[in-house]
């Protein structure tokens, strides 16, 4: 099930697990946040905005080469334009903070991945979750 989910990745996550693989624990990158949000007129990065060609450039600008997208579609406001964005990702993580609070959202996330990756992992138990 492992290796059916790393077929998913797009290329730039299948090089950046085979490079950091070759690393010693140590030496590796751990996970990053990286805020996508389009920044206002008046925000300092707006600049770095502008010079993107489009919002998958920025999207590509923020996240770096190596860089994946894990959240949820998004089609409002412009995205639509990003292909990343459009797409989501399968490690997205369905409880909003708008719903859940903070704690609660990423206890319910890691009890959804535990279903999700279980040897007997059904469709009807992980939906279930949601």
């Amino acid at each position: 099930q492992v290796a059916s989910l790393a077929q998913a990745w797009p290329t730039a996550c299948q090089r950046a697990r085979r490079d950091t693989a070759l690393l010693r624990p140590c030496q590796r990158a751990m996970a990053r946040h990286v805020c996508i949000k389009v920044p206002s007129p008046k925000n300092q990065r707006r600049l770095e905005y502008v010079r993107c060609a489009s919002r998958e450039a920025w999207v590509r600008h923020c996240l770096g080469a190596e860089g994946c997208y894990v959240g949820r579609p998004k089609l409002d406001g412009g995205w639509h334009g990003s292909s990343t964005v459009k797409a989501g990702s399968l490690f997205a993580n369905p409880y909003s903070l708008k719903e859940y609070p903070l704690e609660e959202s990423l206890q319910r996330f890691r009890s959804y991945l535990d279903a999700r990756l279980a040897p007997g992992a059904t469709t009807e138990a992980v939906i279930e979750l949601l």
